[in-house]
């Protein structure tokens, strides 16, 4: 699976290029990073139709683990995708912008 530290991430922050995916559950929720979307894991595959495969999809979850499944699943149904290594942990103690 392919990876990126959230420093390498941040800069990718409003280029229309990319989406920022959280794939945490909603009551996860309290902060995520700025302009994500959030689709849980186990709804991700019925929801393919939601992302868009012309952008680069950077997946988190709380701590990576979650976001490398998702990696998987988008990656196989034919997108570009990256799992933000470490979650939302590392973004937060990167003290990156979260809404």
């Amino acid at each position: 699976m392919k990876e990126i530290e959230a420093k390498e991430a941040k800069k990718f922050i409003g280029d229309k290029r990319y989406l920022f995916l959280d794939v945490r559950e909603p009551e996860e929720l309290m902060t995520k990073i700025k302009g994500a979307i959030t689709i849980p894991l186990g709804d991700l595959s019925k929801n393919l139709n939601k992302i868009s495969k012309d952008k680069i999809v950077l997946i988190n979850c709380r701590s990576g683990v979650r976001s490398l499944k998702a990696c998987k699943i988008l990656n196989d149904a034919g997108f570009k995708a990256y799992s933000l290594k470490g979650g939302i942990i590392a973004w937060e103690n990167e003290k990156l912008p979260v809404e």
